[in-house]
């Protein structure tokens, strides 16, 4: 049975010992641990899984070989802990004063067998009751140990959970600096418990020793951020805050001042709302990329750009060139403007399969050139996945209805307002579909050769020093291996 509440799948370890000899019950194997110097490593107990497993109750709540795995990470004593000490622990969390069932219990002896190996009164009743009175339910607090065991370890998360309420206590409806929509979660709802719950691998921020958090937030407030932008990290990206992270953010933020002109508190509320990826790069590799797009677009169109996209900042400047390319051999006149304009096109692969059948498709049932798309709607290029928008369009012909009248409601609305503009309903839908999968559409056979057509015609427009790089997922390039002469 598969552990519910770990997030890693969990892989059987093979049983030692020679492969002619009878590998016996895998539930009692012993572990043999290598001695190799230093302090003498405790003795490590013969476990039988199985019957630990129906000692407590929970013989159908786990699988016993990736208890028996997790077990065998644990120091001796600690093992020897979990044998001594599971029987009251899984009481304990059975109990009223908890209120896991058997299953939960069981899943969670699989994950954190740790959390077992004292008494209850020195972790589990100690933690549970610590998360539990934060707000979290039993079976929540379950799941943050599952996704950080570490926590097990802890005798407290008091100091922790005060110090990262006091954070999100500053959370916001919406940044002042940059106006901004209001959140999907209003800031009053921002509380431990909502965060530990949606994520419960933030556990990690409140595992920390008392003082941890206060100083990480310090140094972020040092960098520029304000306790508005600190609170909304720890919403959003809650490992900013585990790290020593205000040197690493301090100095990309430099080098976007530097290189396009932003000041560096707007850097900073961009990092903080939006959180871009090359956040995570090197100050080198940054530097390159900002200079390239300030060189390529012009300082300030290329900050107005990274303004609207942040993600135009990690590009690799060989994407946008050969898209560059790519929009020019489609008679686009000005395609710098038309990246400028929507820059969210700017780290896409104007030559991928995906992208060119839809484009193509659009240009067939809009009755546009390829041009006039990219002029006049280039968000339509990034809408909608190729077979839902295959299906879509088939299911208006389908009905004897215009496709280029109804294709704003076949690429933007949720399938309730698509069908509610067809004005079909969603029984009908669901006969139809099931009945004309994508792939059984014609226009998505006309797409896919149509697409390939292209591809070969686009490759063919790339110049010899692009021509050598071949696009791979996520806009990233890597060089083709050059044959040897």
């Amino acid at each position: 049975m598969a552990c519910l509440l770990a997030t890693p799948a969990l892989v059987p370890r093979a049983t030692p010992g020679g492969s002619g000899g009878s590998g016996g019950n895998s539930g009692s194997e012993a572990a043999t641990p290598r001695y190799r110097g230093g302090s003498k490593p405790s003795p490590v107990p013969d476990v039988d899984a199985e019957r630990l497993q129906r000692s407590l109750g929970l013989s159908s709540a786990a699988e016993p070989t990736a208890l028996l795995r997790n077990l065998r990470k644990l120091p001796g004593v600690r093992q020897q802990g979990v044998l001594d000490n599971a029987a009251a622990v899984a009481a304990h969390l059975l109990s009223p004063a908890v209120g896991l069932t058997a299953q939960q219990v069981g899943q969670l002896l699989e994950c954190c067998p740790v959390l077992f190996s004292w008494p209850p009164e020195q972790r589990a009743a100690v933690l549970f009751g610590q998360l539990m009175a934060a707000g979290l339910t039993a079976e929540a607090a379950a799941q943050c140990f599952a996704a950080y065991t570490e926590a097990a370890q802890r005798t407290t998360l008091a100091p922790g959970l005060a110090e990262l309420a006091a954070i999100l206590a500053h959370s916001q409806d919406r940044d002042s600096s940059l106006g901004g929509p209001v959140p999907k979660v209003p800031a009053a709802q921002r509380t431990v418990a909502a965060l530990l719950s949606k994520r419960p691998n933030a556990v990690h921020l409140v595992s920390q020793s008392g003082g941890y958090l206060q100083q990480r937030a310090a140094e972020l407030q040092q960098t520029g951020f304000t306790a508005a932008q600190v609170a909304e990290l720890a919403w959003r990206q809650a490992e900013l805050l585990w790290t020593h992270a205000a040197t690493q953010l301090a100095s990309r933020a430099a080098v976007v001042q530097q290189e396009l002109g932003l000041p560096a508190a707007q850097v900073i509320s961009l990092v903080a709302k939006r959180r871009p990826g090359w956040v995570n790069s090197s100050s080198e590799t940054l530097r390159k990329r900002a200079a390239a797009l300030a060189e390529g677009f012009g300082k300030d169109a290329a900050a107005a750009m990274v303004l609207k996209s942040p993600e135009t900042l990690g590009c690799d400047p060989a994407v946008w060139w050969c898209n560059l390319c790519h929009m020019a051999a489609c008679g686009v006149a000005d395609p710098k403007a038309v990246l400028r304009q929507f820059p969210l096109l700017l780290p896409v692969d104007h030559a991928s399969p995906d992208f060119l059948q839809r484009r193509l498709m659009l240009q067939r049932v809009a009755q546009l050139s390829t041009a006039q798309l990219y002029e006049r709607h280039p968000g339509w290029l990034l809408r909608r996945k190729v077979p839902d928008l295959v299906q879509r369009l088939h299911f208006v012909e389908h009905r004897g209805q215009d496709a280029a009248h109804l294709l704003v409601y076949a690429l933007y609305r949720p399938l309730q307002g698509f069908l509610a503009a067809v004005g079909a309903s969603q029984a009908e839908w669901e006969a139809w579909s099931a009945a004309n999968p994508p792939a059984a559409c014609p226009l998505y056979s006309w797409a896919q050769q149509a697409a390939a057509e292209e591809a070969a015609r686009l490759a063919a427009a790339l110049p010899p020093e692009l021509a050598q790089f071949e696009l791979k997922p996520h806009a990233h390039f890597r060089r083709k291996a050059v044959p040897s002469s």
